[in-house]
């Protein structure tokens, strides 16, 4: 048997013999022994041969396994050159390996490999989007008088809003001309009057936030460098990059204090019968809604605070959706269509139902029999309520369609579900 006299050249063939398979994970081990038997032979340390080691160690331990002694000898008669063959080839492996990782992730969550997905480039047009439909929301409730609904002493139907009040459909007057009128419209006109002026105050800061989007596309293609560069180091853009975020706060306090103020000062009953929120009451809160959802999107992919937890869904969400069945996927397009009928619910009354329909959509991306079985039973008797308060509750027609959808879609969406059992 040929000897290595220095550690130098029996370190590199040792190197080489642990990068192998695992297959030979042990006969590395082997040699690694062996090189310290060597070593220790030199010094004061008596020398132990390897065969009388294997032959006491016990039948499940490391050293008494079969190949052992062939590792042994593949680590000290294979030369250099034979280690510096096989490195590069696990070396050319592991880079293919690497260069995969760019292109595709395992997220955690879900243990799919999903196409990596630039979510923050949909941000601005996802806040545009939301913004142009509060602005219009906001923009329809301030010229409709529909905000609340009654009937006067002599029991006429009243329509009162903001700054019109429309007497039973015989055109509309100014709410304070008709409060001279009938005392009972008052204390409308008054809550018309505040919710009007902080409405208008959140249409100029959605104006505002638009302005920001628009300097926000024009400075991301470099087309604001000679006024970026003017600005004095107080304005500069890292400083203001948080006003945007300020903007929708605000906006949201505004709608919401709108809200609050007309449904505390807004009378229970016009004289004759009892009051009711309308719709336009209704599409403010919409909007308020709408604010809302541009508001977590800003936050989380614009102002970056808990990215990586949104990402990370909607990483999860893409990679369960490209493994569906069209089965789920059809279930899945009809819990959403749902859930979007149940948000235009909100210009009758705050509907909790879309609770319901998230939870179906999660229930199937988490591919878990238990809580699709939970959902089943849930949406049935929701489906039994919804029933009942199509049949029985006062509502407005457009309500009574929307409600209709809804219980069209959760029907379909039940269907499916015990077909995919």
């Amino acid at each position: 048997m040929r000897r290595y006299q220095t550690t130098s050249t029996i370190r590199p063939v040792a190197t080489a013999v642990l990068s192998l398979p695992s297959g030979r994970a042990g006969d590395s081990a082997g040699a690694e022994e062996r090189r310290g038997g060597k070593q220790s032979a030199s010094g004061s340390e008596p020398r132990v041969h390897p065969e009388a080691v294997t032959a006491e160690a016990p039948a499940g331990s490391e050293r008494a396994r079969p190949g052992r002694a062939a590792g042994e000898r593949f680590a000290m008669e294979s030369p250099p050159s034979r280690a510096s063959e096989l490195a590069p080839a696990h070396a050319g492996e592991a880079s293919e390996d690497a260069d995969d990782t760019p292109l595709r992730m395992l997220t955690k969550a879900s243990s799919v490999k999903v196409e990596l997905v630039n979510w923050s480039r949909g941000a601005r047009p996802t806040q545009a989007a939301l913004l142009l439909l509060t602005a219009g929301l906001v923009w329809w409730s301030l010229s409709s008088s529909d905000w609340l609904h009654g009937r006067d002493a002599a029991h006429a139907l009243v329509d009162v809003g903001l700054r019109r009040v429309d007497v039973e459909r015989n055109g509309t007057r100014a709410v304070w001309a008709q409060c001279a009128i009938d005392g009972a419209v008052c204390p409308a006109a008054l809550a018309g009057t505040v919710a009007f002026a902080l409405s208008s105050a959140s249409l100029l800061v959605a104006a505002l936030l638009a302005l920001s989007l628009v300097l926000e596309a024009l400075d991301e293609r470099e087309l604001l460098s000679a006024v970026r560069a003017a600005l004095p180091p107080a304005l500069a853009p890292d400083r203001l990059a948080v006003l945007p975020l300020l903007g929708w706060a605000v906006l949201y306090c505004l709608l919401f204090v709108a809200l609050l103020v007309y449904s505390f000062c807004a009378p229970s009953d016009l004289g004759g019968s009892e009051a009711r929120l309308g719709a336009g009451y209704g599409r403010l809160r919409l909007a308020l809604l709408l604010v809302l959802c541009a508001g977590v999107v800003h936050l989380t992919l614009v102002q970056r605070i808990g990215e990586d937890h949104a990402i990370e869904l909607l990483d999860m969400l893409k990679g369960h959706w490209d493994g569906m069945s069209l089965t789920k996927k059809g279930c899945q397009v009809v819990l959403a269509v749902a859930l979007l009928l149940e948000l235009l619910l909100w210009v009758e009354r705050a509907e909790w139902g879309v609770l319901v329909l998230l939870y179906g959509l999660w229930a199937q991306h988490s591919f878990s029999p238990r809580h699709l079985a939970a959902f089943t039973c849930v949406l049935g008797l929701s489906i039994c309520t919804d029933l009942l308060a199509l049949v029985g509750a006062a509502m407005s027609a457009f309500a009574k369609v929307l409600a209709s959808s809804v219980l069209l879609c959760k029907v379909v969406a039940f269907a499916g579900v015990v077909a995919q059992y």
